[in-house]
């Protein structure tokens, strides 16, 4: 997000909008990284001790599981993946919206992605959207590469 910022304000410093969406992204980022981190931390100290625990241990273990992934998860993923990474594209698109030399159905692609991250946070209120979660996410991801060509075909890319 840095990057293609500083892409497309050119020499200038870069406007609030720009700010602003390199800042949720950094947010987004650290909420990633508690989501992954559990997986290579807690995650696998729990599974060696449910394997030597008794019967009563492995019932405490098992709570602490459930309880801790979906702290984490919705931490990581909901927080992090959807509404936070949301809002760092939805201040992009602002940004890329009020560059004229931009492509307009860049900016509304972008449009696209943070709405439909911002649809994903709706499971923070109990709805279950994961058969949407790799259509959005597929979308997240062209509407990168589409930046990055078009940051290239201008000569823009750092």
């Amino acid at each position: 997000m840095l990057l293609m910022s500083r892409a497309i304000a050119g020499q200038d410093e870069l406007p609030l909008l720009l700010k602003l969406a390199v800042g949720f992204a950094l947010l987004s980022t650290l909420a990633r990284c508690l989501g992954i981190i559990r997986w290579l931390t807690v995650m696998p100290a729990l599974a060696a001790q449910y394997q030597v625990a008794d019967p009563a241990g492995q019932s405490v273990i098992s709570t602490i599981y459930t309880a801790f992934n979906a702290y984490a998860g919705g931490v990581g993923e909901v927080l992090g993946v959807f509404l936070l990474a949301a809002t760092s594209v939805a201040f992009f698109a602002a940004a890329l919206w009020a560059k004229p030399s931009m492509p307009r159905w860049l900016a509304a692609m972008a449009w696209a992605t943070a709405l439909g991250l911002f649809f994903l946070s709706l499971e923070l209120f109990g709805l279950n959207l994961s058969a949407y979660i790799a259509p959005l996410s597929i979308l997240y991801m062209i509407w990168m590469v589409c930046m990055g060509v078009v940051l290239i075909r201008r000569g823009k890319a750092i």
